[in-house]
């Protein structure tokens, strides 16, 4: 129960955050498309290794992933490993430069993945939340910066 109420704020989180990102911003809409195209070419340039810790866990393992953004599309390749699709993915830029990037992904077997990122300069952070077809939820942060208490990072097992 306590991790749908996570969950669910959360998303409620995300949904609010996109919604003021949008209101914020008053550029034209080619100038908006530009900046968009940018963050997209920004993204693309390289493969995104991120740490991922579960939140709300004692002793929660950090673990790695990678997010590869082409065309734009974003895959992670953990969650293709379990049957995600590469998917959508939208990019917008505030005013301070800072890239926010949102996507949704559908697993094979059910399931569904919330991602919502934020790059500035060249760190990336964000959350994950991974909702299996019976509802449950695990939320995760991430970040392409490991802790330096963290040196042993292990790889999700697939």
């Amino acid at each position: 129960m306590k991790k749908a109420v996570i969950g669910a704020m959360i998303l409620s989180f995300l949904v609010v955050s996109a919604e003021l990102t949008f209101a914020a911003q008053e550029v034209s809409p080619s100038a908006r498309q530009e900046a968009e195209a940018k963050a997209k070419q920004i993204l693309s340039s390289k493969e995104w290794a991120i740490y991922l810790t579960a939140m709300g866990e004692k002793k929660a393992k950090t673990e790695t992933d990678a997010l590869i953004f082409t065309e734009g599309k974003v895959t992670s390749k953990n969650l293709s490993a379990k049957g995600y699709p590469t998917t959508n993915y939208t990019a917008t830029v505030q005013e301070n430069g800072t890239i926010v990037w949102e996507t949704m992904q559908t697993a094979e077997k059910g399931g569904t993945a919330f991602y919502r990122g934020e790059l500035e300069g060249q760190a990336m952070r964000g959350v994950l939340s991974l909702h299996s077809s019976g509802g449950e939820a695990r939320n995760f942060s991430f970040t392409t910066t490991a802790l330096a208490a963290e040196k042993k990072v292990e790889p999700v097992k697939k």
